[in-house]
């Protein structure tokens, strides 16, 4: 990202002012090969995040762990390859090799999951009870054996292919966004082939080998291009024509560049965890509902990328681009502070949608609401990043050098974005609130971002912008309003804006007499305590009811009646705490051992506070042990046995509930 003066690149002969037929081709066959590298990208993340999900639980450590695995990979490539593709004479064929390394990598998952299922049990029992911190290393170091190899080439591929599209740095603004944001669009592609379409046609393993396929595929397809350009011209892309002014080597800083790479990737990705579980409010907790978040999420992404590639365009001749960056900055971070209001008023305080429809009524109604409330304000993040490749690609710069390092920046911002929000945010601000900070930071980064040099006096001007009297009194007013602005809006976060008024758990009081005793924000998930007239009820997101002291003698019979047909049960596990009334009845009976996991550890609280006086001293028995793990993933990775196994009532379309359902689950129960 460093500025350094280079030849007049007019000096070319070779160059024309006009973009040959056969330069667009090219350009039109690579967007196209990397728009189906998208789509196998996010096919492979989903199959990983689903395996790995299988193999560790359905903790949100561990789905922390599969994605912090994958970004680093992406962030290790980028910012390797991006230091060396400057070097390359062929960067086409390298970025095929590339895609082939994609492929062949990812049919290593294939060996390793099995191999990894043989020994993660060993592995579990080993560390989970003693060191539950050295077990989630252990969880991380097999998740990056798995991913790490495939997310270090995906990483590699987009510095490559701009080296290969971009011969001049003053053309970054406009390609390298139009490549990031075909890219992204293809991931949506992929998100929703992966959600609705590929499992249900020919099952997850087709699915994983088609991905492979894709992914040699586009390889070879982009090695064979490479061969035949090769032979029709030395060169692999176009000439930029178009000189940067002089006046742009005064822009933004690097440090600043690299710092709003960091934040752009961090405030992107930590809100979408937290409109995901924004909307797991409102909607079917299940894995579609989740999909539909994410992939509008992407498309409003690509959308912003392919809108920053139009301002690298309509900004070429100005002298400072970075003046468009405060108010990008200001816009985002009033969006996204407006976005739990928007959300609040179209589901009327947190009231379920789709309700009454049918399926397709239910989707329509699911993308619908989804796209009111985060298509333009998450359309309006993505032209940040892409942006700044307008601003970093200034004369004698390292394209592919530069994009590798704000990649990989970008990154490292969105692991510890999606880190932060899961597992600091929700449990320290809750919901609306880290959404307000995140605004804030936004609305922080404008106001203090460095302003644009002002003109240097004596400087003759430029042919292409003549200076008129009104210009330097028009540039005094933009630079106050662009301070102005962020200070408005910040302002307006703390009143018109503040979300922090609006309810986290929908209660009823005048129609069901109900009232919120208390609640807790995770990134697992909300769980509420709710009394209605005399009765209890434990409730997950909204509108998911684990139990309540009102069903207390339904509740006991599903742990009486599994012990009375067994003849001398001693030892007991429980899949699920819920309340705890059902595993507290198993201590009417002779037994010695009972053990309950619970997914929520905000849920074994709640049932210690509130429900104790119907669970039969369960929370006090020495004979009980609590583990807050995941059941399916302790039963299937542990050797411990039982008398009796019991599962609780579980809705078959919650996310993560299908694995309690499948036919190796059930195995390994009669395994135990």
């Amino acid at each position: 990202m460093s500025v350094k003066q280079s030849p007049d690149p007019r000096s070319c002969e070779s160059c024309t002012a006009t973009p040959s037929l056969t330069g667009l081709g090219r350009q039109a066959g690579v967007l196209v090969l990397f728009f189906v590298s998208g789509a196998v990208g996010l096919l492979l993340q989903t199959l990983w995040m689903r395996e790995l999900a299988l193999l560790f639980g359905s903790t949100a450590w561990a789905s922390a762990t599969a994605l912090a695995a994958f970004f680093l990979g992406l962030a290790t490539g980028s910012a390797l390859f991006g230091r060396f593709c400057q070097r390359l004479r062929q960067p086409l064929r390298v970025y095929g090799l590339l895609e082939i390394a994609v492929g062949i990598t990812a049919s290593g998952s294939l060996l390793l999951l099995p191999a990894f299922h043989g020994i993660y049990g060993w592995l579990y029992e080993s560390w989970a009870l003693a060191s539950p911190g050295w077990l989630r290393l252990l969880k991380l170091g097999l998740a990056l054996l798995l991913l790490f190899p495939t997310a270090f080439f995906m990483g590699g591929t987009l510095p490559v292919l701009s080296r290969f599209l971009v011969r001049q740095p003053a053309r970054m603004g406009r390609q390298v966004p139009l490549l990031y944001g075909l890219n992204t669009l293809g991931a949506a592609l992929g998100a929703y082939a992966a959600a609705f379409v590929l499992p249900q046609w020919v099952g997850w393993r087709w699915t994983h080998g088609l991905a492979m396929l894709l992914a040699l595929g586009v390889g070879g397809l982009a090695l064979a291009l490479a061969r035949r350009w090769a032979l029709e011209a030395p060169a692999g892309a176009q000439t930029d024509t178009e000189p940067a002014s002089a006046e742009e080597s005064g822009t933004l800083p690097v440090p600043w560049i690299a710092a709003l790479a960091l934040l752009s990737g961090f405030v992107t990705l930590a809100l979408e965890v937290l409109w995901t579980r924004m909307f797991a409010q409102v909607l079917h907790n299940s894995v579609y509902s989740f999909a539909i978040v994410l992939i509008l999420f992407l498309i409003a992404l690509a959308l912003g990328a392919l809108a920053a590639a139009g301002l690298a365009r309509l900004t070429r001749l100005t002298r400072a681009p970075q003046r468009l960056l405060p108010w990008l900055l200001t816009a985002g971070g009033l969006l996204v502070a407006s976005t739990p209001l928007t959300f609040a008023h179209l589901s009327d305080g947190l009231g379920y949608l789709g309700i009454g429809t049918d399926w397709s009524g239910y989707l329509t109604t699911a993308f619908t609401s989804v796209a009111i409330v985060l298509l333009v304000p998450t359309l309006v993040l993505g032209v940040l990043f892409p942006y700044l490749m307008r601003i970093a690609g200034q004369p004698g710069g390292d394209v592919g050098g530069i994009v590798g390092r704000l990649v990989a920046l970008n990154t490292l911002g969105a692991i510890a974005g999606a880190l932060g929000a899961g597992f600091l945010l929700l449990d320290w601000l809750g919901l609306w609130r880290s959404i307000q900070l995140l605004g804030a930071l936004y609305l922080a980064a404008a106001l203090l971002l460095p302003r644009a040099p002002r003109p240097q006096p004596g400087r003759a001007p430029q042919p292409a912008q003549p200076v008129h009297a009104a210009q330097p009194a028009r540039a005094r007013r933009g630079r106050r309003a662009a301070i102005v602005a962020p200070v408005l809006g910040l302002v307006a976060l703390l009143s018109v804006l503040d979300a922090s008024r609006l309810p986290v758990v929908r209660v009823d009081p005048l129609g069901r007499g109900e009232s919120l005793l208390q609640f807790w924000e995770s990134g697992a998930g909300t769980v509420a305590v709710i009394r209605r007239d005399t009765d209890l009820r434990l409730k997950v997101d909204n509108h998911y009811t684990l139990g309540g002291s009102g069903g207390r003698a339904h509740e006991a019979r599903q742990g009486h009646i599994p012990l009375l047909l067994h003849p001398q049960p001693r030892s007991v596990f429980f899949l699920g705490l819920g309340t705890g009334i059902t595993a507290g009845a198993a201590l009417h009976h002779a037994v010695e051992r009972v053990e309950v996991a619970e997914l929520l550890p905000d849920a074994i609280t709640a049932a210690r506070l509130y429900f104790a006086p119907w669970s039969n001293g369960l929370f006090e028995d020495e004979r009980v042990r609590i583990l807050t793990e995941d059941g399916r993933h302790h039963l299937a990775a542990s050797h411990e046995r039982y008398d009796v196994i019991v599962g609780d009532l579980f809705i078959p379309w919650k996310v993560g509930v299908g694995g309690l359902y499948s036919l190796e689950h059930f195995r390994a129960v009669r395994a135990r």
